[in-house]
């Protein structure tokens, strides 16, 4: 499990350096941007292990909140994160994106 919560701290170093403030919370908050348990390794408290360190550490800087997104498809997924790890899904955010041939050059040029 050493090694989980390694490059699980080096990976939430690398993608996000430093933790962000919740403005209508006046709190700080993390935001997780992957996290990714081979299937091999699934079922073997890997994934409780990962998330228990960004519980901890957002217990440590007194975090409002920890968000992360999973996709509607990964049943297995928003299970273990609904009962598992008491998060909740929201239904009143939705993902924006802006991808594809023209449109960040759109975007630049408004």
């Amino acid at each position: 499990m050493w090694l989980c919560r390694f490059l699980l701290q080096l990976f939430y170093r690398i993608v996000y350096p430093g933790d962000w403030l919740i403005k209508w919370l006046a709190a700080p908050g993390i935001y997780l941007e992957d996290l990714f348990v081979t299937p091999t390794s699934r079922s073997l408290g890997v994934g409780s292990a990962l998330l228990s360190y960004i519980g901890r550490h957002a217990r440590a800087i007194g975090a409002g909140r920890i968000d992360w997104a999973v996709l509607k498809w990964n049943v297995g997924a928003r299970k273990f994160y609904t009962e598992t790890c008491g998060g909740e899904e929201l239904a009143e955010w939705l993902g924006v994106r802006v991808e594809g041939e023209g449109k960040i050059e759109r975007l630049a040029e408004l």
